[in-house]
């Protein structure tokens, strides 16, 4: 899973770098065999070592165990310039797709300029093994890596939602049990047993609306039908859509957090609260706005990660916007007779093109 908050990297890996454009901000991540993770860049890319924080969850519990989940597709989906919707077959059919989600694990454009819209986009499925993703805007081509998954253990709850097209700097998004994000509603049980698994958003289709404010909203569940999204001021008033894929587990504990530090590098948030003991079972997911009209990314970029017991680091490129991050901080859950069926990795990287 790709932890930053626009599904590419945070910039450059040392803070304050100046103006980095689409094609340096681009960025894709896949797990390629088991002990390798693969990351690319663009070619065109400003040749400087840039930051990643990832995490990999992996399932080791009994076959067919009530918190089993189970990989159903690698896919590279490239939606051509002039273009701004691609569809790619899942390479196995799931058993059952509403209870899939499909993550966006990394977006490269070729765009050379500040055209952020190409690197927004939404994936979903439908059909039997069908994988739709839209893109933000039609300029450059962009490539979106999506990783399928169906959480099959009888533990876990899946809900999707998505919104038409709108304007206004916040509003919410109701949540279906169907995997196209419409038709017979789905209510949470306890929105403590759940987390926004994949916060998916699309810039305007004109391609106008890629100032630093208009890319990507703060979202979170405020009820139990219905996730929030909200921009900071000086966002465009121009067309946007949200996808949410929402995972619950009664026996997975999560904590949220608010925070506001706009320093450059590591900005260090106390998780006490959320009663970590072990980070191999313990997950981050994280959305941030940034105020400002212009283009100097990569403010408004940042990379999530747990760094202790009772620290969450949220790494920061560039200071000087009003911010604002939500988190949340997730506790996985296990099963009695075998403690450690679900294991999480993470990390930080840095490299070049």
């Amino acid at each position: 899973m790709n932890k930053n908050n626009r599904f590419g990297s945070a910039g450059d890996s040392t803070p304050l770098e100046q103006g980095a454009l689409v094609d340096d901000l681009s960025l894709r991540i896949e797990l390629t065999a088991t002990d390798t993770i693969t990351f690319t860049r663009l070619a065109t890319g400003d040749a400087a070592n840039y930051r990643a924080d990832w995490e990999s969850w992996e399932y080791v519990g009994a076959p067919g165990g009530p918190n089993e989940f189970i990989v159903r597709s690698r896919n590279t989906v490239t939606i051509a310039a002039g273009n701004r919707t691609n569809t790619a077959t899942l390479s196995t059919t799931p058993t059952d797709i509403d209870k899939c989600i499909p993550f966006i694990t990394g977006i490269s454009s070729t765009n050379t300029g500040a055209y952020s819209t190409g690197l927004t986009a939404l994936a979903w499925l439908s059909g039997t093994n069908t994988l739709n993703v839209e893109r933000g805007g039609d300029q450059g081509d962009t490539v979106v890596q999506v990783v399928t998954v169906e959480f099959t253990g009888s533990n876990w709850r899946v809900g999707h939602g998505r919104t038409a097209n709108f304007t206004a700097d916040s509003g919410t998004v109701t949540l279906y049990a169907n995997a196209n994000g419409t038709t017979t509603a789905f209510t949470l049980n306890n929105i403590n047993n759940a987390i926004i698994a994949s916060a998916q958003f699309k810039g305007d289709d004109t391609g106008t609306n890629y100032a630093i404010a208009d890319t990507y909203p703060v979202m979170e569940i405020s009820s139990a039908t219905q996730v929030s999204y909200l921009f900071k001021s000086g966002h465009d008033a121009l067309d946007n859509q949200i996808f949410v894929h929402v995972l619950e587990n009664a026996g997975m504990s999560v904590t949220r957090y608010t925070d506001i530090g706009d320093a450059a590098g590591d900005i260090i948030v106390d998780i006490t609260s959320a009663g970590v003991t072990d980070l191999t079972n313990t997950a981050i997911f994280g959305t941030k706005i940034d105020s400002g009209t212009g283009t100097a990314f990569p403010r408004g970029w940042m990379n999530y990660r747990l760094t202790s017991a009772t620290n969450a680091a949220l790494w920061c490129n560039r200071t000087g916007n009003t911010v604002e991050s939500r988190i949340e901080i997730a506790i996985m859950p296990q099963d009695a007779t075998a403690p450690n069926e679900l294991v999480i990795s993470g990390s930080t990287a840095t490299f070049g093109t």
